[in-house]
Formats: C-alpha cells, structure tokens, sequence
C-alpha cells in the first residue's frame, strides 16, 4: 500500500518468521509462515517479502531471503529446477494440512514471487496511483 509505514515489517517477524527442514531438499531453511503457528516455510509468501523489503529499501534483507529460498529450490525430471509452495505438509489455515506434494512439486505462484524478488520488480506497482482517499489509510492514523 502507498506510504505503508516500514516500522510494519517487523510485525511479520514477529508473527510469522519460522525456520524448518526442507522435505525435498533436506536444508534448513529459514522464511515465512502462511499463519501464525508457524509449521511451515511458505516459499511464495517468503518471495512476497523479498519483494516488501526490496520496496523498503532493505536490499540486504531482501538478497538474504532469496536466497533462503533457492536452498528449496528442487530438480524437475525435465531438467529445469523448480519451487514447492511450502518446505513441509505443515497445515495451510488452521488445522487441515496442505495438499500432498506441497513440498516437493513446483509451484508457479512461488516461483513468481521468486522471480518477481530476483528482478526487483513490485508487481502491486501498478496500484499504487489509484489515489486512495486519505479517511481510508488506516496506516497514516
């Protein structure tokens, strides 16, 4: 969202940073939770840090997670490389698991967000000028 504080960041740390074992590639990996019981690293949403913190101006950050993620990166039989949306069957929201080769089939939505990190480009971008009335930034109150 425009001019969303970056002070905010640290409430993802805080409610959803986790570090877990990769099923498929047996590497710690460390990144983002889809929720808060944090029984997972979800590559996408790890990819949508990469882009919040490079939009932040914490490059460093940024590098870092990526390459958090290509640890998770797996070997599709076709030859090419790929990433799976999560690190572990974990749950999605609230009890129920993810689906079966969550951790270890490629997943476009993650490799997206990867992609849109390693290029450094905001694909919410577009957006941003959609000047939205000031009684609506909760964020600025």
């Amino acid at each position: 969202m425009e001019h969303f504080p970056n002070t905010s960041l640290g409430f993802a740390d805080q409610l959803f940073f986790a570090t877990h074992k990769s099923e498929a590639t047996s590497k710690q990996i460390v990144g983002y939770c889809i929720d808060i019981d944090r029984d997972n690293v979800f590559f996408e949403g790890t990819g949508q840090m990469v882009v919040t913190f490079h939009k932040a101006g914490q490059t460093e950050k940024a590098l870092y997670y990526l390459k958090e993620i290509e640890k998770g990166t797996i070997l599709i039989p076709n030859g090419t490389i790929g990433i799976p949306y999560a690190t572990n069957i974990g749950s999605g929201y609230g009890p129920d698991l993810l689906w079966n080769g969550a951790d270890k089939n490629p997943c476009v939505s993650s490799a997206a967000w990867y992609v849109f990190g390693k290029m450094n480009h905001d694909p919410l971008a577009a957006g941003y000028t959609k000047n939205i009335p000031a009684v609506d930034k909760f964020w600025l109150k």
